[in-house]
């Protein structure tokens, strides 16, 4: 419902998009490449910080509930 429509608005824009799902290969390092990571994966915890690299942008679409918290436990919350 997102990563779709998501990835063609980015390639009007003439950005480079590569897609991923949970049976990526290696999907730590497949995120680690990116400037900008949009996840909408619908299964929570499966990006963690091992996925990002610094400096990298994550959007994170978040349709599936969070833990009790309501923010994983592991990120910052903004400020």
């Amino acid at each position: 419902m997102v990563g779709k429509p998501a990835a063609l608005l980015l390639l009007a824009e003439h950005a480079t998009v590569t897609i991923a799902h949970s049976r990526t290969q290696d999907l730590p390092t497949v995120c680690q490449e990116a400037d900008v990571l949009v996840v909408a994966a619908g299964q929570p915890n499966l990006i963690g910080a091992a996925h990002v690299r610094p400096g990298a942008v994550v959007i994170d679409v978040g349709t599936s509930p969070a833990d009790a918290g309501g923010w994983p436990a592991t990120w910052t919350r903004p400020p």
